[in-house]
Parts: structure tokens; C-alpha cells; sequence
């Protein structure tokens, strides 16, 4: 119906797996004021998660779709298995 009417959506989440299993663009902003923008599937990767909010993360895959994993501060000493 979105495309049918030329609409545009904009939401606001926290939550970074349902902006990639929804979201044809982002907007991720850091706390620090950096933002990156583009495609939702090249904006969230590990290596940038990492850097904007200081979590490691596993990324994992369900079909075709990445999902993503915040390990917090009982990653720091592990190593992590599919992540960066």
C-alpha cells in the first residue's frame, strides 16, 4: 500500500533486528552525535554496532536475513564465533 501510494514511512526503534528485517534504509545515530545513513543492510554490521554503542555482537543468518546479538560486557574476555 506504502509504494501503491508513494508514501514515504519513517519509525523510530532501538531495536536493530527488526530495522533490518523491515527497513530498506537507516539512520544510525551515535551517542557521541556521528550518524551513518544507506541501506539498512550495510549501516548495522557488527564492526559498527561495536563502535557506536561498545558491544560486541554474534551476527547470525535466518534464511537470507542477518540478525544481530549484543554480548555486553560478558564478551570481553571471549572470543566471539560469526562475529566481525
Amino acid at each position: 500500500m506504502q509504494l501503491e501510494k508513494g508514501k514515504t514511512i519513517v519509525a523510530v526503534t532501538h531495536d536493530i533486528n527488526l530495522t533490518i528485517q523491515y527497513c530498506d534504509e537507516a539512520l544510525l545515530i551515535g551517542a557521541d552525535g556521528s550518524y551513518q545513513h544507506g541501506n539498512a543492510k550495510d549501516v548495522f554490521s557488527a564492526c559498527q554496532i561495536e563502535k557506536v554503542f561498545g558491544v560486541r555482537t554474534f551476527v547470525g543468518r535466518v534464511g537470507e536475513k542477518k540478525f544481530f546479538l549484543p554480548l555486553g560486557r560478558f564478551a570481553k574476555d571471549s572470543q566471539v564465533i560469526g562475529g566481525k
